[in-house]
């Protein structure tokens, strides 16, 4: 084993933390613990409870980003068939730890998507981080945001 020359102990490893700026940033710094725990990592996603109301909820949990995902992942449309983009979907975004400007790319991408075919995405739930990078782009959003799932079941009772 190598030890440092002072510290009688082992020698640091290199960062092999994530390459994009902006998605080390989101994650608390390039050498942050977060952040080379999440390198090479995508989002997961899963169902949440199913209720009544004729929305579907799905949970985003992990990096947003979608490294070593081929460049045609359509990961909402892998989890809810071939209709997914005609339904209204609430995607819950509090368990993403940090964003990377491809999973920036995928949600505005899967927006269009939704609107093309007739459907909703909604997210809630954002983390500041995230939220900061979307407001950053200063582009029209494809998706619509909410702060918690209950102004989410509000908004669409109104209609």
């Amino acid at each position: 084993m190598n030890t440092g020359p002072t510290s009688g102990g082992p020698l640091p490893r290199p960062l092999t933390g994530p390459q994009s700026g902006v998605y080390a940033s989101t994650l608390g710094g390039a050498g942050g613990a977060a952040a080379t725990t999440a390198a090479g990592q995508s989002f997961a996603l899963s169902y949440l409870p199913i209720e009544d109301d004729g929305l579907t909820r799905v949970q985003c949990e992990g990096p947003l980003s979608l490294r070593g995902r081929p460049a045609t992942a359509e990961p909402l449309r892998d989890l809810l068939g071939p209709r997914a983009y005609a339904q209204t979907v609430l995607l819950s975004l509090d368990k993403v730890v940090g964003a990377e400007t491809s999973g920036v790319s995928w949600l505005f991408q899967t927006g269009e998507k939704f609107a093309a075919a007739g459907g909703r995405l909604i997210l809630f739930a954002v983390p500041p981080p995230v939220l900061s990078l979307v407001e950053m782009l200063q582009m029209e959003l494809p998706f619509h945001l909410a702060s918690s799932e209950a102004d989410v079941r509000a908004a669409t009772a109104r209609g």
